[in-house]
């Protein structure tokens, strides 16, 4: 009888008073009496198995709560992050919704992905106006909002060393934030990251192309940066003859130094050294540390190219490694 009512205090906790007294009653029955230091022991230890009996329930309400959120922010950033998406109208379908999410009757997934974490630019574009525009269409179609259950997002794309104490949202070749959008986060908040790499130079960096019109004229491009360099690429595409003199010089050293000096040179690429996509980024870095520059400073970095086609990318708003432009997506939900 005594197991009986205490598998049901376990199971209901606001009947644990009651099990306090019916053990009483039930001890004096049988024994026919009852010490006090017995009473004072079971009193306690009833009052502290109310007052955990009553804790338990909050403490793991909050962890079921956590790991709800984080299975949300893990699904969005895979749906972002690794699928194409997709669109249909009941007739027509496709994975360019880009084009076609602000159209009537439309249903669209907005995946970012050219490949798994390689995210197109143009579908970025189109999930900052989608969100913008209407971010509660966005947020049904990224299984957040159902009759059951209701969660808010913020999507971003971020540098490398961004924190959410310091963030550094990932800017365009015109300065402006390439992807910031959901409302401001508030309460218990679940933030997923994951590293993407970006698409297109062109849309992320600074551009010069250069193209001599006549052989030997030679294409000067100053730069000025922060130490250390994020971004400095020179893609050459074809020769301007006699090839033979074709060549790529690259100079660095404090913001503003004058001339060419042969004590400011980072490196020479001769005739079909320099014909191809040649990132500059970690010759110049090492070249800058081995002179003392400390990561803040400001720098000047200049190139001459002569007798070759092609285009010169820089940046000092995005990461660039192993010859890709990389970012953080960012997913918080609460």
């Amino acid at each position: 009888m005594t197991q009986k009512i205490l598998t049901g205090a376990l199971n209901q906790p606001k009947k644990a008073l009651n099990f306090l007294i019916t053990t009483i009653v039930i001890m004096i029955s049988e024994k026919g009496k009852l010490s006090l230091d017995l009473l004072v022991g079971v009193s306690i230890f009833m009052f502290a198995f109310i007052f955990i009996a009553q804790l338990l329930p909050s403490v793991f309400a909050g962890t079921r709560s956590e790991i709800s959120l984080g299975q949300e922010a893990y699904k969005v950033s895979v749906l972002l992050a690794e699928t194409s998406g997709r669109w249909s109208n009941g007739t027509v379908n496709g994975t360019d919704w880009e084009d076609h999410w602000s159209d009537a009757n439309v249903a669209f997934l907005p995946g970012l992905a050219i490949k798994p974490n390689h995210l197109s630019y143009k579908k970025i574009k189109a999930l900052r106006d989608a969100i913008s525009s209407n971010y509660t269409k966005v947020r049904e179609m990224l299984g957040l909002k159902t009759p059951n259950k209701e969660y808010n997002f913020h999507v971003s794309l971020e540098m490398l060393n961004s924190t959410p104490y310091k963030r550094i949202p990932l800017r365009d070749s015109n300065g402006s934030v390439v992807l910031d959008e959901g409302p401001i986060p508030s309460g218990q908040v679940l933030r997923f990251e994951r590293i993407v790499w970006i698409d297109e130079l062109e849309n992320l960096t600074n551009v010069v192309s250069f193209t001599p019109s006549s052989p030997n004229v030679t294409k000067n491009v100053t730069i000025d940066l922060t130490y250390p360099v994020n971004a400095v690429i020179v893609s050459t595409t074809d020769y301007v003859n006699p090839h033979s003199q074709a060549w790529i010089r690259v100079y660095a050293g404090p913001q503003g130094f004058g001339g060419f000096p042969s004590s400011n040179e980072v490196t020479c690429l001769n005739a079909s050294e320099g014909l191809g996509y040649n990132d500059l980024t970690p010759l110049i870095n090492a070249f800058l540390k081995s002179e003392g520059f400390q990561d803040g400073d400001q720098v000047t970095v200049k190139i001459k190219i002569k007798n070759f086609v092609g285009t010169v990318y820089w940046t000092d708003s995005i990461d660039f490694l192993s010859g890709r432009l990389v970012a953080k997506l960012v997913v918080e939900v609460w």
